[in-house]
């Protein structure tokens, strides 16, 4: 089990966060899919804890019983939500095969050219309302 933490603070608990190079939106990109037990989070909540992109702009991944994790910045792209039986646990002499329904969200990494043009537009849109709030409001 790993624990997600969100830029906000907030928290959520994932089964695995696997990385991965996808095609997604014309590039090649770094992807992390992170996997959540169906049994204990909707497609909806788990949709909702990735749509704001200010509080997913950092995730921290922390493995079992660890209080630091790995901090990864920038996986902002949706890249697709799937909902999927998964083996965890093979059929043997003594015990059954054990499936586990898994919903899995894969979000892709802004690149270097992505994030400046952003960046630019942040920056745009604070001159446009000064210079709104200078003209009384004019634009």
């Amino acid at each position: 089990m790993n624990t997600l933490i969100f830029k906000d603070g907030k928290k959520a608990e994932c089964l695995s966060v696997l990385g991965a190079l996808r095609f997604v939106k014309g590039a090649e990109r770094d992807c992390l899919t992170f996997n959540f037990n169906a049994d204990n989070i909707t497609p909806n909540k788990v949709m909702s804890l990735f749509s704001d992109e200010s509080k997913i702009s950092e995730i921290t991944v922390c493995a079992d019983n660890e209080s630091n994790g790995f901090v990864y910045s920038d996986y902002t792209l949706f890249a697709g939500l799937e909902i999927k039986d998964e083996v965890t646990q093979k059929e043997n002499n003594t015990s059954p095969q054990s499936v586990t329904s898994i919903i899995a969200i894969t979000m892709g990494q802004i690149n270097f050219s992505e994030k400046l043009e952003k960046e630019k537009n942040e920056q745009l849109e604070i001159l446009l309302e000064i210079s709104a709030d200078m003209l009384g409001g004019a634009l």
